[in-house]
C-alpha cells in the first residue's frame, strides 16, 4: 500500500483538505495529477480522510417521481371567457403527466348574467351556456383523472347572492352548484366558497379573495391570513411567497387563470396563464411546480408543449 508523508507535501494536503466534501478520491487524485504533476492512488487519499475524520457519513435515498402522490391545481376559467386553446394544452399535459388528484380551485364560471356590476350587453350571455359548458370541461378532466375536488370561486358564489335576493328560492338543493354541474355523477367533492381552505394532507386549498398589487403578494397575503402551506387561485397570477420563522419554512402559492387576458374594466392585466402541479409524500413533505403558459406554450420536465 502506498505510504505518504503528507509534511512534504504540505501543499496538496491543504488542497484535499479544501475539496474532499466536493469530490470524489477519483477526481482527486486525477486533479492532483494535472495541477501538481504527481501521481497519488485514490486509497491513499482515502486513507488520509480516514485518518483526520474527514468522511461523508451522510445516506443518500433517491425515489423516482412515481412514488410521490402527484396532484394538479387548475382554476379561474370564468367560462365562456375562458381560452379554450389554453384548455386543450391542458388535456394534453394531463394525459402526459397522469395526475392522481385534481383540484379545481374555483371560478369555473363566470356568472356574468347574474353579476351585480354593470355588464356589457355584447357580453350577456346565458347561465345554461356557461353550465353546459362548464359541465362539458369536468368531464373532459374526469375521464383523464378520477378524483377531482371541486372548490367554489366569488364568482360561483354568484349564484348564491342572486339567490339570496330571492329567499322562495334560496336553499334549493336543485340550485347549488353542485347540483347545477351535477357533480354528484362523478363523485366530485364540491367545497363551499364560505368554507375555510381545505386540506390537502396539511397543505391548504383555497380559491380566496385577496388581491394585492404584484405577483407574490396576494400570496404574502394569504400566509398572514392563514399561515402553514397552500395555494390560492383569484389573483390571476403566478407567484410565490416562502418564508421561515422558529416553527419551519412555509410557502404560499398563486395559481395563475384559464381565462383570456381581457378584461372590460381593465385597460391591462398583468395576468398569467397557468397552473400547477405538486408531489406530496405521505408525510408533510412536498414539492410544487408552477407552469407558467407564454402564448400557447410552455417547458415542463425538460419537454416543449405546444399547440
Amino acid at each position: 500500500m502506498e505510504t505518504m508523508n503528507w509534511s512534504e507535501h504540505q501543499d496538496i494536503y491543504t488542497f484535499i483538505e479544501d475539496n474532499w466534501m466536493g469530490s470524489n478520491d477519483y477526481t482527486l487524485s486525477s486533479i492532483i495529477k494535472e495541477s501538481y504533476n504527481m501521481e497519488i492512488n485514490p486509497e491513499t487519499i482515502r486513507n488520509l480522510r480516514r485518518k483526520e475524520g474527514w468522511i461523508k457519513n451522510v445516506s443518500t435515498s433517491v425515489e423516482s417521481a412515481h412514488k410521490f402522490e402527484k396532484v394538479v391545481f387548475v382554476g379561474d376559467f370564468h367560462i365562456p371567457f375562458h381560452d379554450y386553446k389554453l384548455f386543450e394544452l391542458f388535456i394534453q399535459f394531463i394525459k402526459y403527466f397522469k395526475p392522481d388528484k385534481c383540484y379545481i380551485i374555483g371560478d369555473l364560471l363566470d356568472c356574468y348574467s347574474v353579476s351585480t356590476f354593470n355588464k356589457d350587453p355584447k357580453r350577456m350571455g346565458n347561465l345554461q351556456t356557461e353550465l353546459d359548458l362548464a359541465e362539458n370541461i369536468i368531464g373532459k378532466i374526469f375521464k383523464l383523472c378520477r378524483d377531482i375536488t371541486f372548490l367554489e370561486g366569488n364568482h360561483e358564489n354568484r349564484i348564491t347572492r342572486h339567490l339570496r335576493k330571492n329567499p322562495e328560492l334560496y336553499g334549493l338543493d336543485c340550485l347549488s352548484i353542485a347540483s347545477l354541474l351535477r357533480l354528484a355523477d362523478k363523485d366530485i367533492k364540491c367545497h363551499s366558497y364560505m368554507n375555510p381552505p381545505l386540506k390537502h394532507h396539511k397543505f391548504q386549498v383555497t380559491h380566496g379573495n385577496i388581491v394585492r398589487k404584484y405577483s407574490g403578494w396576494s400570496a404574502k397575503g394569504a400566509y398572514t391570513k392563514y399561515a402553514g402551506n397552500g395555494i390560492m387561485g383569484h389573483s390571476h397570477r403566478i407567484g410565490s411567497f416562502i418564508t421561515r420563522n422558529t416553527q419551519g419554512t412555509w410557502g404560499w402559492f398563486e395559481n395563475g387563470c384559464m381565462c383570456f387576458l381581457e378584461a372590460e374594466y381593465l385597460d391591462f392585466t398583468d395576468w398569467t396563464q397557468g397552473w400547477s402541479v405538486a408531489y406530496f409524500t405521505k408525510g408533510e413533505l412536498f414539492h410544487l411546480e408552477q407552469v407558467p403558459i407564454i402564448k400557447h406554450k410552455f417547458l415542463f420536465n425538460g419537454r416543449m408543449f405546444s399547440l
